[in-house]
């Protein structure tokens, strides 16, 4: 059919038209789009107890730039607070997702009056709001804030985060930003491990987890051939890093494969909220805990529930039983398909229990180290023939063969899951425990001693915990001191409440119960004195102790006139815990940069002048005032 003029026209319009829709529908860089943009993180790198939710947008090292909207909506939250993302905007789009702005120095005039004047109405800093959905339309590439560094950022940037309709964060990069960010290299892999997963399993000949030494060529990496046997975990130290920045950025795609067959798999481009904290079983939590580094388990540790892993049959667990030579591989790769592999020859020979392992890691005549269920016990070698053990628990005694022996020491394996032993003879030597109780997960538990009680709820706990309950008076800096598992670095899944049973006196106004490394730092856990115990609540184990704390905050002005107000406010011990200024008897609103103890005055209308009766009053955590009053 032959078309005219006008209908060419028209067909041309309604193709426009749908390139328009199409181009209206993608998401717009919220930091100078269409150009060359650098970023601080990626969305689901490792944070020391959770997943990073979004991208940081570095702001050239300074406060100041128009932050854009990405998408047509309407502002469905806006959060003030001293702490996480300071100041930040939430905006709903109609596809149903959610755009966050965070660390943000102001935001737009329209809404930093509305803001303000919910300060002034709830007398308070910090606010979560939930304006209704007309009160703020938004249009795409509207500039809504100023970029800053508020909250719990370390530098000037612009957090950046897109949520689903259920609020769980989306990896940005995925929504295009091709011309925004630039990335053509592959991640980094700084350490590969390998660790026996039960009791029979062995790591050139011994129960140990073993960093394997790796040799780069390029984007690939290999190893010497590691000598195996038994159900076995792999575990991975990796960032990712892109193009012009030096920032440790995280791996979204990870794959594990034994003989060129996948056994599990990683794909973090969506997670929830709730289960960030499942971090901590995901990780290497007691190697993160002593060097710091984030090794990542290939396999479903214990108590792990993320959804964002292909498990295979067996978890990722790798379960090497014939002899032979086998490869394990290891693919990462990151959002823009840069890819990095890591080649790791097995032998897998059975355990030869007279074989003996050289470089012995153990110090001293005997010993103990419990590693998830097994506990292993050593000791020196006595005689020609190592002899069995006589493990005593449940009421009853156990004979067991030595497991391995280890240069001069003999090692045996106990499976805690047959019982609490109280001690072990072996070599002639005679070990004593200190285990009270095998707590289980998933259930509410209850535990009681003259020391301490302590109240598992059905959450607390990610897997079995071996509860080591210790009590002990230091006479020389005068503190009593609970150890909990403290020489275990445990994390747990949510809050345990714990009630101190102190054999001194205290000042119950001010005394709380403070964490305690050794080297003397304390930081507080707070508590609340019930008769003559005290009750808190935790999430990790470690070493608890009481102190009095009766010293004011100290206010020290910097700028106090009718132009301005601003004060430097600090703890020394317990740290701020509230701060209120009037002026002539009525709220005066004072913002709080908690990273810097720096706070300032902020009139209901702007510029106006702050004259008559000026109070602040600042609150320590352990209730002692201090109290600023001048006439201006």
């Amino acid at each position: 059919m032959k078309l005219n003029k006008p209908s060419l026209l028209l067909i041309f319009c309604f193709f426009c038209s749908l390139n328009l829709l199409a181009q209206d529908g993608e998401y717009l860089f919220p930091i100078k789009p269409g150009q060359r943009n650098y970023l601080a993180g990626t969305m689901g790198e490792l944070r020391s107890s959770h997943y990073h939710g979004g991208i940081d947008i570095k702001t050239e090292q300074r406060e100041g730039l128009d932050v854009l909207a990405t998408q047509d909506g309407y502002v469905s939250r806006i959060k003030v607070s001293g702490y996480g993302y300071g100041n930040a905007l939430y905006i709903k789009h109609p596809d149903g997702n959610t755009s966050v702005y965070g660390h943000l120095q102001r935001f737009n005039k329209e809404i930093a009056d509305y803001v303000r004047q919910e300060q002034y109405n709830r007398e308070s800093f910090g606010v979560d709001l939930f304006p209704e959905k007309s009160r703020f339309p938004v249009k795409k590439g509207e500039v809504v804030a100023i970029s800053g560094n508020t909250g719990g950022s370390s530098g000037p940037h612009l957090h950046f985060e897109i949520r689903d309709g259920s609020q769980r964060p989306l990896n940005p990069l995925k929504f295009g930003f091709k011309n925004e960010v630039k990335d053509n290299t592959p991640p980094t892999v700084y350490g590969v491990a390998i660790r026996p997963l039960d009791s029979n399993s062995r790591i050139e000949g011994r129960y140990n987890r073993q960093e394997v030494s790796l040799s780069k060529n390029g984007s690939t990496y290999s190893a010497n051939p590691v000598s195996a046997y038994g159900t076995l975990g792999v575990e991975v130290y990796t960032i990712d890093q892109l193009d012009g920045a030096s920032n440790r950025n995280g791996v979204p795609h990870i794959y594990l494969n034994v003989d060129s067959t996948e056994v599990f798999a990683k794909h973090l481009n969506r997670f929830a909220f709730a289960d960030s904290r499942q971090i901590l079983v995901h990780m290497d939590y007691p190697t993160k805990a002593a060097t710091n580094k984030k090794y990542q388990k290939l396999y479903i540790g214990d108590g792990n529930d993320l959804d964002f892993f292909d498990k295979g049959k067996n978890n990722g667990r790798i379960v090497l039983k014939d002899s032979g030579r086998h490869q394990i591989e290891i693919v990462l790769k990151d959002e823009y398909g840069n890819t990095s592999r890591v080649a790791i020859p097995v032998n897998v020979s059975e355990p030869d229990i007279t074989s003996r392992v050289a470089s012995s890691p153990y110090q001293g005549a005997s010993g103990y180290e419990l590693t998830e269920n097994t506990l292993l016990s050593y000791a020196l070698l006595t005689g020609d023939t190592p002899t069995k053990a006589k493990y005593f628990a449940n009421q009853a005694s156990y004979e067991v063969d030595p497991a391995y022996q280890v240069n001069d020491h003999i090692v045996y394996l106990w499976d805690m899951r047959y019982g609490l032993p109280d001690s072990v003879n072996l070599c002639s030597t005679q070990q004593k425990f200190d285990f009270d109780m095998m707590i289980p997960s998933g259930k509410e538990f209850h535990f009681y001693n003259k020391y301490a009680d302590l109240h598992f709820s059905r959450n607390t706990l990610f897997d079995t915990l071996y509860l080591r309950l210790n009590y002990q008076e230091n006479f020389a800096s005068g503190l009593e001191l609970w150890q909990i598992n403290e020489s275990d670095p445990i994390p747990f899944q949510s809050y345990m409440s714990a009630v101190l049973k102190p054999g001194k006196e205290y000042n119950k106004e001010r005394t709380h119960v403070y964490g305690v490394d050794d080297s003397g730092n304390f930081w507080w856990e707070g508590g609340k004195w019930e008769g003559d115990n005290i009750r808190f609540r935790f999430r990790n184990t470690g070493q608890f102790t009481l102190v009095t704390d009766s010293v004011a905050p100290e206010i020290n002005p910097i700028k106090v006139n009718s132009q301005s107000a601003s004060f430097n406010i600090k703890d020394r011990l317990s740290g701020i815990g509230d701060f209120r200024a009037t002026l002539n008897g009525r709220f005066l609103l004072m913002n709080y940069d908690p990273k810097n103890r720096y706070i300032w005055a902020e009139p209901r209308t702007p510029g106006q002048p702050i004259t008559g009766d000026l109070e602040l009053t600042v609150t320590d955590q352990a209730g002692n005032v201090q109290v600023y009053k001048t006439k201006l």
